[in-house]
């Protein structure tokens, strides 16, 4: 209710995105569900040390991906469920559902830590983080591009990755990758 009619907490105007200013923890009190696809969720610009807890609860949009090859309508939008900075450090989120975005469901800077997530139907990436981060216990199912992609020196492990419209992992240098399950992904279920 805060997101549509008032703003959530100081610095935050009503409606989309919720946006946060400031480092510290925050959680999710109910669903978000954005109005289009080009809108975001949950924005961090350029904020760093920020916990974001979605208590079990989703962001969703309007985005419906299926098919194999795996196809997204409407195809192309600008909204993600959760967005930083790529400068932002430290953004930690876990304990919910992203789905339905029109870009990414997390879009996440360097030094990220994302765990027990479930993405799935967004346009692009279900989840996208820079250098340095952490990708754990997470679903990725039926994303437009990769289900989960990685900048470099990064951790992905006990992941679960299905059909993808392209790598179901894709990971840059130096990434370890480990104990995840990849299967009925477009192109290659890990590409490291």
């Amino acid at each position: 209710t805060c997101a549509v009619q008032t703003g959530c907490f100081i610095g935050d105007e009503a409606g989309f995105p919720v946006t946060i200013s400031a480092s510290g923890s925050y959680r999710l009190s109910s669903n978000l569900v954005v109005p289009d696809e080009n809108t975001h969720g949950i924005s961090l610009d350029s904020t760093s040390d920020v916990t974001i807890d979605l208590s079990g609860f989703s962001i969703s949009g309007p985005v419906n991906c299926s098919g194999s090859p795996t196809t997204c309508t409407p195809s192309a939008g600008t909204g993600s469920g959760i967005r930083s900075s790529p400068i932002s450090t430290g953004v930690a989120v876990h304990g919910g559902t992203i789905l339905g975005m029109g870009f990414r469901g997390v879009e996440l800077g360097i030094q990220a830590d994302v765990r027990n997530l479930r993405v799935r139907s967004n346009q692009e990436d279900g989840i996208f983080v820079g250098s340095g981060s952490t990708v754990s216990d997470s679903t990725a199912r039926q994303n437009g591009r990769n289900g989960i992609f990685t900048g470099a020196s990064s951790t992905v492990s006990d992941n679960t990755v299905l059909q993808n419209g392209l790598d179901g992992i894709s990971a840059n240098v130096s990434t370890v990758v480990v104990g995840n399950a990849a299967y009925l992904n477009g192109r290659n279920g890990i590409d490291t």
